[in-house]
C-alpha cells in the first residue's frame, strides 16, 4: 500500500514538473528573451498558481498573455515601423479559416496586410501574412476575436521580435455577424454594408425575405454555404418581387444575401424567416 502511494506521489510530482516546464517555456516564448531572463523570479511568482493557467489540461494562452500584459511584461512595441510576419496554422477548412483570420484582423483595425503564404499540406493549412506596423498585434485581443469565430488557440509562439505563429483548432464554425435563425421566427436586420450573413444551423426548409423599406427595388443574390464555407448553390433574382424565397436543403450552415447591382439597395434592412 505504501509502495503504491509512493509511486502515485512520484507520478503526480513528475506530471506537475512537466506542466511547470511547459508553462515556463510558453511564458518565455511570449516574452522578449532578455526581459524573461531579467524578470525570471518575478515571472515565476506571477505564475506560481499554475493550475489557473490551464484549461482542461491545456495551457490557456489568453490568461497567460493577459497576466504578462497586466504586469508590463508583454513587449509589443518595435520602436518604429517594421514588417510584422504572422503565420496561422489549422487543420480546419482553408476557406472558413481565411475568412476568420481576415475578419479578426479587421475587427482589431488591421485592414492593410498582405498574404505571403497559403498552403494546405498533410491536413494542415498554413496562412502567412505581413504588415508594416510599429507594434505586434496584442495576442489577448486576437485570441478573443478567434474565440468569437469558433476557434480555440492551441499554441502561440513568438519566433522573433517581428515574427509570430498561432496554431488554432476549430470547435464550432461561427460567423460573428451572422444572424442566427430559428424555425418560424421572423427576424428584421439591417447591415450598412449591404451584405447579410445568416446562420441556419443545418435546418432544412424555405427561407423567405423582403426589404424592410416599402417599395425598395431589390435584385438579390443568395449564396448557400456548408459549415466549411464551400458553396452549395447560388441564386440570382433579376425580376422585382415583394418577397423572395429560396429552398434550403440539408447540409447548409450559412446563407449570404446581397444585392446583385448595388449594396445600397439592401442596406436599409430586410425581414427574413425560415419555415419548415
Amino acid at each position: 500500500m505504501k509502495k503504491s502511494l509512493g509511486l502515485w506521489l512520484l507520478l503526480a510530482s513528475l506530471i506537475s514538473c512537466l506542466k511547470a516546464d511547459a508553462l515556463d517555456q510558453k511564458v518565455a516564448a511570449l516574452m522578449d528573451s532578455r526581459a524573461y531572463n531579467v524578470n525570471q523570479k518575478f515571472v515565476q511568482l506571477l505564475f506560481k498558481n499554475r493550475e489557473e493557467f490551464y484549461d482542461q489540461g491545456r495551457i490557456d494562452f489568453a490568461k497567460v498573455a493577459l497576466k504578462l500584459k497586466e504586469n508590463g511584461l508583454l513587449k509589443l512595441s518595435f520602436g518604429g515601423p517594421k514588417d510584422l510576419h504572422i503565420s496561422f496554422l489549422t487543420p480546419s477548412s482553408p476557406l472558413l479559416f481565411t475568412k476568420a483570420v481576415s475578419s479578426s484582423l479587421q475587427s482589431l483595425g488591421y485592414y492593410y496586410f498582405a498574404p505571403k503564404e497559403a498552403e494546405y499540406q498533410d491536413g494542415l493549412y498554413r496562412l502567412g501574412i505581413e504588415m508594416s506596423t510599429e507594434y505586434a498585434i496584442d495576442p489577448t485581443l486576437l485570441i478573443e476575436e478567434f474565440k468569437k469565430r469558433g476557434y480555440q488557440v492551441a499554441d502561440v509562439a513568438r519566433e522573433g521580435e517581428t515574427k509570430w505563429r498561432y496554431t488554432l483548432e476549430l470547435l464550432s464554425p461561427l460567423i460573428p455577424e451572422a444572424e442566427s435563425l430559428e424555425l418560424n421566427q421572423e427576424s428584421e436586420i439591417a447591415r450598412l454594408s449591404g451584405e447579410y450573413w445568416l446562420d441556419v444551423k443545418n435546418l432544412a426548409g424555405t427561407l423567405s425575405f423582403a426589404s424592410s423599406t416599402y417599395g425598395a427595388n431589390l435584385y438579390p443574390q443568395v449564396t448557400l454555404f456548408d459549415a466549411s464555407l464551400r458553396i452549395i448553390s447560388s441564386y440570382r433574382f433579376e425580376e422585382e418581387e415583394r418577397r423572395f424565397s429560396v429552398t434550403i436543403p440539408s447540409g447548409v450552415r450559412f446563407v449570404r444575401i446581397t444585392d446583385s447591382y448595388s449594396p445600397s439597395n439592401i442596406k436599409t434592412g430586410i425581414r427574413v424567416k425560415l419555415a419548415p
